[in-house]
Order: structure tokens, then C-alpha cells, then sequence
């Protein structure tokens, strides 16, 4: 059998100063020192995590990436010993995610590294893989112990600072007792202000990239021990900009700009690739209609006797009209137009996705909002409520008509599946308060299993939340309801 020996990388360098003075890491120093890393989406936080794993494989430090958003398969082609990357689309043949765990104690002693992609997953089933894990990793007997790097994205799903189940209180129990098990974490957010305290309270070496939000800035703030005032500048940071603490890094750098990783997409950049391609031929797009070059399509028999397609024309979507995501039109106007009903109140970022038949964690909720801050159409201030700016509204033309929230509201619950209208109805009549299962059941009339299935639908729209074993309306479509 081929032996692989772990590499020393001559170039461990993460980022630059402004004055082109090179930040490395120092593998030995981060050895149970935990990381955080923060910023807004599309301002490099995702691009900085690669980096850093590209910069860990290739020193020959282990790493164990919990991949919830299926990004991290590439990087097995920087792997100098290896990478195994279980399910997901790019996933090693026959190799499942029950398997690994079972098999990581074996794994973790041959000092292996992992990518386990959990994006397919609903919550409870990421939740559970990443407690399972963790939970693995902290009962291995004293020699099968190794130092390991372990990714965990979006950590707020599964540790947040309004409470946590299996999984936070593993990522937890990991960051205060992990380091004498060679255990060091890397957790990554773009929301800050929802990730526990018991979780950021261990973490020694910090990454804050570009973060516009109120709470999340005063955040920060706590977590470093600068004032409101010196916050501002994170609302400055450009996309890759990032200051660091941490003796990691060398030290406290108020600015540095991450290096481009050699594996992934970043952002735009494939699309931008993609515009240089060139356009195919009509009528070769035709020849798949098996029509000619008139644009007249020659009858089949598959369509032989039947009445013509009539063409609707097309139009633009007035900008009274909500949508989902997935239909016609920009999800930006769809935010605007709702913003422009609640006026200078803004409304809470969970049920303005609620509203647009999306969630807040969703990257093309996250995208829109982010284009928005960026061109000044909306702001966000204390409590994460988003309001629409003189600008947002001044876009939106002459045209604009308030949308009923009341009416959008209405059509969204609507559209659900009526089991689902049932399961919400029952708690709103609990005044919003947590009921059992049981307890649903016997209010509803429905049978176990078609209850499980509405509830888990319910929860992934974040319609539905549960705690200790009760389920309640979420906070966001509470609020709404009461409005």
C-alpha cells in the first residue's frame, strides 16, 4: 500500500496588508485555538474558508468539513494526501455518510481528511450529522486522538444564541473541552449576533469581514472589545477585506485582503466566464423543435388534431404583484414592494423572506438583500428590521401602489398544502404557544404520519419551529399573524 506523507506547504500564506506584507498561519499555534469568521454574504466569507482549508491540506493538517452548502468537493484537487468526499453530487463511490461515521474513529487515526456534504439534508438531518460527529470525535480513546481542523459553515443554524438542540450542544461541549482532543474548530457566519455566546466566548482567533448590520456590528463589538463607534468600519470593508485577531495569525491586523484560493468559484466570476461563450445558432435551437428555419413548427403526431398553443405576450410583472423566488420577476422588486407597505417601521428580516415565499438562511433571499444594502435601497437597523430608504422608494417609480401584507399573507397560506393551513390554524389558536405533537393530533384530527410530514414541511419554510419536543408558529410568521 502507497504510504502518503503529509506535505509542508512553502506558501502558507492566508492574506495581504495594505502594504503587501504577507499573513500566514501557524498550523502549530492553531492547534486547538478555535476560529471564527464572519461577514455579510457575497463579501468573502466563503472564499476566506477555502483558503484556509486549502492552506490546512496542504500542511498536512487534517480537517473534517462539514459542507452544508455542497462547495468544498473541489478541494480535493489541491489535496496533496488525498480527500474523501462523502455524498452529494461529487461524493466518492460507495462511500455513505452512515459508513464514515461509523468508520471515523479508523479514519481520524490514519489522519484522513474528510468533506462530508450535507447540503441534500433538511435541517434535522444536517443538525443530526454534525452532532454525530462532533459526539465521535470527543469519545475517541486518548491514542486514536489527532489533531483536526473541523469546518463548520453557517454555524448559526445549529448553535444560535436563541437556543440550540443535539447539535449546538455538541459544537458547544467541542469548543470548551476539544482542545486536549486535538479538536480545532472553524465556524463561519454571516450573522453574528446569532451565534451563541458560549460558542464565540471560546473562540481565540477572529476573521470580521464586511457586515453592515446594527446588532451584528455591536456584536462584534462585545467579542473584541471595541466601541460602537469603531464598528463603522466593517460597514467600509470591501468584498475580501477582513480584520484579524489572533496569535494564529501573528497578531491583531486592523485590514487584510484574503488571497484567492486556487480551487471554487468565486461569486460571479463562472457567470462572468460564461457571458464570453458563444450564442448558439437560432434556427440549430429550432432543429430541436424538429422546426424549420421560418420559425414554424411542422405538426407531429404527438400534436396532430390538437388546438394551437395560444402565446401569452410577455410583460413586465407590476411591482404590486409578490412573487415567489422561482416565478417571473426580481426577487429585489418583491422586497421593495413589501418593504414600501411597512414604511419607516421595516419589518424583521425573517418575516419580510416569510412574506416573499422564502426563507432568511436561503442564499437568493440573502443575494437580493445584500444587492439592495449595497445600492442604499433599504438599510437594516436594531433588531435586524429592514426598512426601505428614500432611494428603495424612489425606485420603485410612480407607479407604486402599497401591497397589502394582510392579503400576501393570506394567498401564501392559500397556496400551502391544506394540511399545513390546519397545522398553522391550530396554533394560532394556541395564541402562538408550543403544543405536542399529540396535542396537534387531537386538536386537528390528523393521522401521525401525515402530521410529521406537515410539520416538516412547515419547519424547512420556517413556518413552524420546535423546541423540546413542541412545536410552535416561528417568531417571524407570529408576528405577522398578529399584525
Amino acid at each position: 500500500m502507497k504510504e502518503f506523507l503529509s506535505t509542508v506547504c512553502p506558501d502558507s500564506i492566508l492574506a495581504d496588508t495594505p502594504a503587501g506584507e504577507p499573513v500566514g498561519i501557524d498550523f502549530e499555534k492553531l492547534i486547538g485555538e478555535h476560529t471564527l469568521l464572519a461577514a455579510m454574504t457575497g463579501f468573502g466569507k466563503t472564499v476566506a474558508m477555502r483558503k484556509f482549508e486549502e492552506l490546512a491540506l496542504a500542511a498536512g493538517y487534517p480537517m473534517i468539513a462539514l459542507d452544508s452548502e455542497g462547495d468544498f468537493a473541489s478541494l480535493r484537487e489541491v489535496a496533496p494526501n488525498g480527500l474523501l468526499v462523502v455524498g452529494g453530487e461529487h461524493g466518492d463511490p460507495g462511500v455513505t455518510i452512515d459508513g464514515t461515521i461509523r468508520l471515523l474513529p479508523q479514519i481520524i487515526a490514519a489522519r484522513t481528511s474528510v468533506v462530508i456534504d450535507i447540503h441534500d439534508l433538511d435541517d434535522e438531518g444536517q443538525a443530526a450529522v454534525v452532532a454525530r460527529v462532533l459526539t465521535v470525535m470527543m469519545r475517541l480513546p486518548h491514542d486514536l486522538r489527532q489533531p483536526y481542523l473541523v469546518v463548520i459553515d453557517e454555524v448559526q443554524r445549529f448553535a444560535s444564541q436563541r437556543g440550540w438542540g443535539p447539535a449546538g450542544n455538541a459544537i458547544v461541549k467541542a469548543a470548551k473541552e476539544g482542545r486536549r482532543r486535538g479538536i480545532t474548530l472553524l465556524v463561519a457566519t454571516q450573522r453574528v449576533a446569532d451565534v451563541s455566546k458560549s460558542l464565540t466566548s471560546q473562540t481565540r482567533n477572529r476573521l470580521f469581514g464586511h457586515v453592515s448590520d446594527l446588532a451584528d456590528r455591536k456584536r462584534i463589538g462585545e467579542e473584541i472589545g471595541i466601541s460602537s463607534r469603531e464598528t463603522m468600519v466593517f460597514a467600509e470593508f470591501e468584498k475580501g477585506d477582513f480584520l484579524i485577531r489572533g496569535e494564529a495569525f501573528g497578531g491583531p491586523l486592523e485590514r487584510v485582503r484574503i488571497r484567492k484560493p486556487m480551487t471554487g468559484k468565486l461569486g460571479k466570476d463562472e457567470m462572468i466566464e460564461k457571458l464570453k461563450l458563444p450564442i448558439v445558432p437560432i434556427d440549430e435551437v429550432r432543429a430541436l423543435f424538429g422546426t424549420v428555419a421560418s420559425g414554424r413548427a411542422s405538426p407531429t403526431a404527438a400534436t396532430e388534431g390538437l388546438p394551437p398553443v395560444r402565446v401569452r405576450p410577455l410583460a413586465l410583472r407590476p411591482l404590486t404583484t409578490v412573487m415567489a423566488v422561482e416565478e417571473e420577476g426580481s426577487l429585489e422588486l418583491s422586497l421593495l414592494t413589501l418593504l414600501a407597505a411597512f414604511g419607516r417601521g421595516g419589518v424583521e428580516k425573517d418575516s419580510l423572506a416569510l412574506l416573499a415565499a422564502t426563507t432568511e438562511r436561503r442564499a437568493p433571499f440573502q443575494e437580493a438583500i445584500s444587492s439592495l444594502l449595497a445600492g442604499k435601497l433599504v438599510s437594516i437597523g436594531t433588531g435586524a428590521k429592514v426598512r426601505i430608504t428614500p432611494q428603495g422608494l424612489a425606485a420603485l417609480g410612480n407607479e407604486r401602489r402599497s401591497t397589502s401584507t394582510v392579503e400576501v399573507l393570506a394567498r401564501l397560506r392559500a397556496s400551502r398544502d391544506p394540511v399545513d393551513e390546519r397545522v398553522v390554524a391550530c396554533l394560532s389558536a394556541a395564541g402562538h404557544a408550543p403544543l405536542t405533537a399529540p396535542e396537534i393530533q387531537t386538536r386537528t384530527g390528523l393521522g401521525p404520519r401525515v402530521l410529521k410530514a406537515a410539520l416538516k414541511r412547515l419547519k424547512r419554510d420556517c413556518w413552524v419551529c420546535e423546541r423540546g419536543g413542541s412545536f410552535a408558529t416561528s417568531s417571524g410568521l407570529a408576528r405577522l399573524i398578529g399584525r
